[in-house]
């Protein structure tokens, strides 16, 4: 079976690459009203993590995809992380978890984690075209929020939990946690696979 995580951080541009920090995957919200900063994932799992959130001037475009004009609404929103991964003892049993960082109101979430999914179809389309990758990659959101209450149609428990957020194409597995707990990514996969 070909390496799907090596294949991933070959086609993501190194400059949006998130580099191993201590044994973790750091995210960071780049938004200059944002609270809820940064948070650490443990990476014990075979992994790539990668950003399409970088800071841009406004009317400049997005750095990332240049081709689409942020003064058209929404179509730049991305979540803040992207982490692809599967089970070490299993390669077939991977996927990719969209994280972004709220603090009190999630508001956009679910569209700016829809919209990286959209991203991540798009390079599992080449992937397929170039490298002959052929099972599509399960997709999971996940909102590392600071509120005291999870958002209508998510769950925030002790146990990580996906639960379905909308209907139709716009239909997502979506799960809200604690800021103030860590997560590791075999929890992360274990929810994903029991959803």
């Amino acid at each position: 079976m070909a390496d799907l995580i090596k294949a991933f951080k070959e086609a993501i541009h190194p400059s949006l690459l998130l580099a191993p920090d201590k044994g973790n995957i750091r995210i960071v919200e780049t938004g200059a009203q944002a609270t809820n900063r940064e948070y650490k994932i443990r990476a014990n799992l075979p992994h790539v993590a990668f950003t399409l959130d970088k800071k841009r001037a406004r009317g400049a475009g997005h750095p990332v995809f240049p081709a689409l004009n942020d003064a058209c609404v929404g179509v730049c929103s991305v979540a803040d992380s992207v982490v692809v991964c599967r089970d070490k003892d299993n390669e077939e049993r991977q996927c990719a978890f969209i994280v972004e960082l709220k603090s009190s109101k999630p508001g956009t979430a679910t569209k700016q984690i829809r919209s990286s999914k959209a991203f991540v179809a798009w390079v599992m389309e080449l992937l397929s075209i170039h490298h002959g990758f052929r099972d599509p990659l399960p997709c999971y959101g996940l909102i590392v929020t600071a509120r005291k209450t999870p958002l209508k149609g998510t769950s925030r428990v002790e146990k990580l939990r996906f639960t379905t957020c909308g209907t139709g194409p716009a239909k997502l597995l979506v799960a809200e946690w604690d800021h103030g707990t860590p997560l590791f990514l075999t929890q992360m996969l274990a929810a994903a696979l029991d959803a």
